[in-house]
């Protein structure tokens, strides 16, 4: 009796027998179920698994230029600081409500970047209530071999962090690698390993090795519809930090690191006016506090760069240290990177 002989065999072996049955369940569950999109998949189709993310904040609104021609860009993103945005976020509208009426509630952690740019380009003072609330975003970033510290893991649940540091090897950490900042933030370390070198580029005080190309650059790895909507920012950079405007020099970029002037304001103005967000975090009403405080991956408090050369040597280059404060250091020191980007 075959039937009762298989049965019999089914009972005599029952832990190799439901093992097979298991793994015959997983493999039905596997073909019929979807793939799951990333958790902050801004294109609405399933991308690459992100591997770090930096979280974001509003800074201006029609502040900056875009192009050699000059156009004014419609908002200006950087770090989210005052706290730690790792397992947070900050949104001035709940989400049922936003979701509830978007075009009368908006608020810009929920919504993609897409439609983030899609209504800068309509009406950008709409978004001035995240400006004035601090509502953070997170730019999913997927670093490639070349940038990625080994064996590092993100843990990051929030929108990310405010200085991207834990992640990167600690040689792209650097504002450069020679004997001077000679040649400002143009020449530097710091703008290759942001966007790429270029003519501009000096192998003698950054390193030949860091001379990385499009394809290997922090921009790169960026989500593919955000680089699509980042227009290059007129950047200034003061040679010189005196205020003096032949001493400055205006580069294109993608990706920048902030002037001392923009976030602290003084008496130069020559690397650009300091931002609203500065206004905001000096006000005494302010709805989100800790000033320029940022935070790394692990949750430590970061040290970040500007692209600020020091006045006062020209082997020191200005930084954000404890505190939110503003100090000059070594060029070959290894700090976070906060860079700023610009929507249309």
């Amino acid at each position: 009796m075959k039937p009762f002989k298989n049965t019999m065999s089914f009972i005599r072996h029952p832990i190799q027998n439901c093992a097979c049955l298991l793994m015959c369940m997983l493999v039905l569950l596997s073909v019929s179920m979807p793939a799951l999109a990333d958790d902050n998949n801004t294109s609405g189709e399933a991308k690459k698994r992100w591997n770090d993310r930096y979280a974001v904040a509003l800074y201006g609104i029609q502040h900056d230029t875009y192009g050699e021609d000059h156009k004014i860009a419609g908002l200006t993103f950087g770090p989210a600081t005052g706290k730690s945005y790792l397992r947070s976020y900050r949104a001035h509208v709940k989400k049922a409500v936003y979701e509830e009426d978007p075009e009368n509630n908006i608020c810009l952690h929920w919504m993609t970047w897409e439609e983030i740019a899609a209504q800068s380009l309509k009406d950008p003072s709409v978004f001035q209530q995240c400006l004035e609330r601090g509502c953070s975003h997170a730019v999913d970033l997927n670093l490639n071999k070349k940038l990625l510290q080994k064996n590092y893991a993100s843990k990051i649940t929030g929108d990310g962090a405010g200085a991207i540091l834990d992640g990167v090897k600690r040689g792209f950490l650097s504002w450069n690698s020679g004997k001077n900042c000679s040649g400002g933030w143009p020449a530097c370390r710091a703008r290759a390993v942001l966007n790429g070198a270029d003519d501009l580029f000096n192998p003698k005080v950054a390193g030949e090795k860091y001379a990385l190309t499009a394809e290997e650059c922090l921009f790169s790895c960026f989500p593919t519809d955000l680089q699509k909507l980042i227009v290059e920012k007129a950047v200034v950079s003061d040679l010189g930090n005196d205020g003096i405007k032949k001493n400055c020099v205006t580069t294109y970029d993608k990706l920048w690191l902030f002037s001392a002037s923009e976030l602290y304001g003084g008496r130069s103005s020559a690397e650009g006016k300091a931002y609203e967000r500065n206004r905001l975090i000096r006000s005494k009403t302010a709805r989100f506090g800790g000033g320029y405080v940022m935070y790394s991956e692990t949750g430590n408090e970061a040290w970040a760069w500007f692209r600020s050369v020091s006045a006062s040597s020209e082997v020191l280059n200005r930084h954000i240290y404890g505190g939110g404060h503003l100090t000059d250091s070594g060029y070959y020191n290894v700090f976070g990177l906060a860079p700023g980007f610009c929507l249309p």
